[in-house]
């Protein structure tokens, strides 16, 4: 049974969407406590996986799918309700379309393109800023859409350099596939 928990938490991810667009803007709250989920989840789905030993080549392939369309779906969700600019979201799903085309390319080629640690900063201040913004008022007297585009700010800035690196990194190894 516990097999199938890592893969159920990362395909919650994709099953969050629809109740978001069904919740914003009516019920914010709601929208915020389902991102925090969802993010909890994107925390525990790999961990689980690793701890019990159920990790799957599905599992592997899947999971940054799904958190690059729930990544989308809820900037695409704050553009249209007129919270966050639309350049934020045009660069940080640019960045997240071409790093997937790369590691293809780079998987065709014979070589892979590793998980960077700033990349997985990018991931940590994505939730904060999403949830801030989603919110986007003073909630329990913290100023959520102000800490919500400090955390937007960060995860631009990691999202660039994360992109840098995992360009430079593909430019190397491809650059000794083909000599």
């Amino acid at each position: 049974m516990i097999r199938y928990i890592p893969n159920t938490l990362t395909l919650s991810r994709v099953a969050a969407i629809p109740l978001l667009l069904l919740l914003y803007p009516d019920f914010k709250h709601a929208c915020g406590l389902v991102i925090f989920l969802v993010a909890m989840s994107d925390i525990f789905d790999g961990r689980i996986a690793r701890w019990y030993k159920v990790e799957s080549k599905f599992g592997s392939h899947i999971d940054p799918i799904t958190d690059k369309m729930f990544d989308a779906a809820t900037f695409l969700i704050l553009v249209g309700g007129g919270v966050l600019s639309p350049w934020f979201a045009v660069v940080i799903i640019c960045r997240d379309i071409l790093i997937s085309g790369i590691r293809l390319v780079a998987l065709e080629q014979k070589f892979s393109i590793d998980v960077h640690w700033s990349g997985k900063i990018k991931s940590l201040f994505t939730a904060p800023a999403v949830f801030g913004l989603f919110i986007n008022e003073e909630f329990l007297w913290i100023p959520c859409h102000e800490g919500g585009m400090f955390f937007m700010w960060v995860t631009l800035f990691f999202t660039l350099y994360s992109g840098f690196i995992y360009l430079n990194d593909f430019r190397i190894k491809y650059m000794k596939s083909v000599a």
